[in-house]
Order: structure tokens, then C-alpha cells, then sequence
């Protein structure tokens, strides 16, 4: 008789950490411009740092035996959910260095509508028609959006942001479908990943006190945390619940960087991203209608 109670509280638990996790990731775009680097040095330094606090945080929760949990690494969803995390990271970073952070942000917003197909593709966990209905409209206000970005300079952006928001669906999914598995050790690897792909082009002679003290905070909080809760509390939610409150550094991540720089958006920014958030605001009333989440499918490995 406990299980509907547990059920239940897992699924609080699991949006406490998702909210959490997308109050880290808002603050990518205001990091990205107080660190004065390249973006392969970001991504370097970031994924070493993201990486060495994951792996400091699995050692004190259990030792030497938490290393037991790359174990991941033999699963087809842990594969999946590193190799989709590692491209997020690249896409994201370049997106904001070539686009405004509302433009990245509200596109990002799009990102429970592309779970939804990626879950029905890998899971078969049908989307409700609300869902669908919601998702055309999302993609009218991203229509908006790169629209208004067409000879502006910003279109490149908002192509790797739309790149940025199918890998991070897909991680998504992939750290429910590997359930069985530890996704902590995931984001671990994810980041260390990063790191060692991005090695090649950084430029350290860039980096000054400042910007390594900057590059450090932009691991630990908004990185290493930020995968952490993700992957920590996406495993408790169906995949369009976990994506949906992602989206909440939506209005967050514009608000750090107009309080830092007064960037205010352009008007179609601010249009295609009241359709958006419309469409996702509609699909979260009625998934509080849905019944609760299927278990996940075994990962096959």
C-alpha cells in the first residue's frame, strides 16, 4: 500500500532536483560573457572542472566502490545519454556566442516537444495529444524567433541552439531509458568527455586569475551541478515531465544577463518567446491531469 505514496514522493523529488538543475544551467549565458576565452577553452576548462566535482562528489558518497558505476559505459543508454550530452554542451556554448541568450533560451523551450518524440521512439511511451498539439505551436514562435535573427547575424546561433535542444531531449530520454544504471556516472563522463574532445583547440595562454576563477564557478555551478540534478532527477519523471520543467531557465537565463548587461531582446524574440512558453505553459496543465509515469524500460546493454 506504501508504493502510490513513494511513487509519489520519488516524483516531488525528482522536480525539486530538475528545478534546481535548470536554475544552474540559466546561468550558461551570463557566464559566456563574463569569461573573456575562446569557446574551446570554456568547454575545456568547464568539462574538466564539471568533471573532477562529479567524481569528487560519487567518492564521498561511496568511496572507492562508487567508481563500480561507470558500469554505464556498457549500456547502449548510457552511451547514447554521454555522446548526446557531450554535442549539448558544444551546440549550447557556440549558440550563446553567436545568438542572444533569450533567442537560445526560448528555442531551448522547445526541447519537452522533441523528448516526447525521441521517448516514443526509444520507449514507446505514447505523447498525449495535448502535447502534440502544444508542440506545433512552439515550433510557430521558434519560427518567429530565427526569423527575426534572418540578416541579423544571429541565424548560425540559433541553428546550434536548435542542435543544443534535439541532443539535450535525447539525453533526456536516454537517462530514463537507462534507468538501471547509474547516470551520475554518466554525467561524469559526459564531462570529462568534453574536456578531452575540446583539448586540442583551447588556448590557455588566454586565461588569466580572473578567468580561471570564472571558469571554475562555471563548472562546479552551473555545469556540475547542473548535470548532476538533471540526471539524478529525470530518472523519477516520464521524459516530457523531465524536459518540460527544464525548461524553466527560460525566463531565468534572459534575467541574469539583462540584470549584468541591460541586453534587452529584440521584439521577435520577445514574440516567438510568449508563443512558446504559451504552448509549454498550456502542455504542464495538462500533464497534471495525466496519470502518473510507466516505469521506464529495462536498458539493454
Amino acid at each position: 500500500m506504501s508504493a502510490p505514496s513513494d511513487t509519489a514522493r520519488q516524483v516531488r523529488i525528482g522536480m525539486i532536483l530538475l528545478v534546481l538543475s535548470a536554475a544552474c544551467y540559466s546561468t550558461a549565458g551570463l557566464f559566456t560573457r563574463l569569461i573573456d576565452t575562446s569557446v574551446w577553452t570554456m568547454l575545456c576548462l568547464r568539462g574538466l572542472v564539471a568533471g573532477l566535482f562529479i567524481l569528487a562528489v560519487m567518492l564521498a558518497r561511496e568511496g572507492r566502490a562508487g567508481l563500480a558505476q561507470f558500469s554505464v559505459f556498457r549500456s547502449l543508454p548510457g552511451l547514447v545519454a554521454i555522446a548526446a550530452s557531450v554535442l549539448a554542451m558544444i551546440f549550447n556554448l557556440n549558440a550563446y556566442l553567436n545568438t542572444s541568450v533569450a533567442n537560445v533560451v526560448l528555442i531551448y523551450a522547445t526541447a519537452p516537444f522533441v523528448a516526447a518524440a525521441f521517448s516514443w521512439l526509444l520507449l514507446r511511451e505514447p505523447a498525449a495529444p495535448a502535447t502534440l498539439w502544444a508542440s506545433l505551436v512552439a515550433l510557430a514562435g521558434v519560427a518567429v524567433i530565427v526569423g527575426g535573427s534572418l540578416g541579423g547575424g544571429g541565424l548560425l546561433g540559433d541553428l546550434y541552439a536548435m542542435a543544443m535542444t534535439v541532443f539535450m531531449a535525447l539525453m533526456i530520454v536516454a537517462v530514463r531509458w537507462g534507468k538501471a544504471h547509474s547516470m551520475v556516472a554518466m554525467a561524469c563522463a559526459s564531462a570529462f568527455a568534453s574536456f578531452l574532445i575540446t583539448l586540442p583547440f583551447a588556448e590557455f595562454g588566454q586565461v588569466d586569475g580572473r578567468a580561471l576563477a570564472l571558469l571554475a564557478a562555471f563548472g562546479i555551478a552551473q555545469l556540475g551541478l547542473g548535470i548532476l540534478f538533471l540526471t539524478l532527477g529525470a530518472r523519477h519523471l516520464n521524459s516530457g515531465q523531465a524536459a518540460l520543467i527544464s525548461t524553466l531557465d527560460v525566463p531565468l537565463a534572459p534575467l541574469w544577463v539583462w540584470i549584468a548587461f541591460a541586453d534587452v531582446p529584440p521584439l521577435t524574440t520577445a514574440l516567438g518567446g510568449l508563443v512558446v512558453m504559451a504552448a509549454v505553459i498550456f502542455s504542464i496543465l495538462q500533464g497534471r491531469r495525466a496519470p502518473a509515469p510507466a516505469p521506464a524500460p529495462e536498458a539493454r546493454s
